[in-house]
């Protein structure tokens, strides 16, 4: 697992520093990063069983949504890009306020498993879905770049 790790983070790295080799670097990346979810995921399904194949499920609807939505209005990226960056900002500063706090022995509401912390964990998701649009966005226009 961290062979699998740290080989990945090193391909990262070269694949940063010399984008001209990511042809060749990016499937050895998939490969590595593969295995060390395989790894993690191993690890989650047997603490807490059904939990891999729930977030895969979920993942590949969340994806398949976002791709339906922006293919029939790709416009709306742009009248949502301002909201999205901003709660993206919103939601970092949150985490690390709560990281501070937690630092101090102060547990804030928002990350605990009680019906706030599983509304902000909604809200978190639904940001993240957004993302999702802006990044097909990003990509379909520098395509035509």
């Amino acid at each position: 697992m961290i062979g699998s790790a740290l080989g990945g983070f090193i391909i990262g790295l070269i694949t940063i520093f010399y984008p001209t080799v990511s042809p060749l670097t990016s499937w050895f990346y998939a490969l590595l990063e593969g295995v060390f979810l395989g790894f993690i995921s191993s690890i989650f399904e047997t603490k807490y069983p059904g939990i891999v194949m729930s977030a895969v499920m979920l993942t590949f609807t969340a994806v398949a949504g976002t791709l339906m939505i922006y293919r029939q209005t790709p416009e709306i990226a742009g009248r949502i890009r301002k909201g999205v960056i901003i709660a993206t900002f919103a939601i970092f500063v949150a985490y690390i306020l709560g990281l501070v706090c937690s630092l101090f022995g102060v547990h804030l509401a928002i990350f605990g498993g009680g019906l706030i912390g599983i509304g902000f964990s909604l809200l978190v998701v639904g940001v993240a879905v957004l993302n999702l649009i802006l990044d097909y966005d990003f990509i379909l226009n520098n395509e035509k770049n």
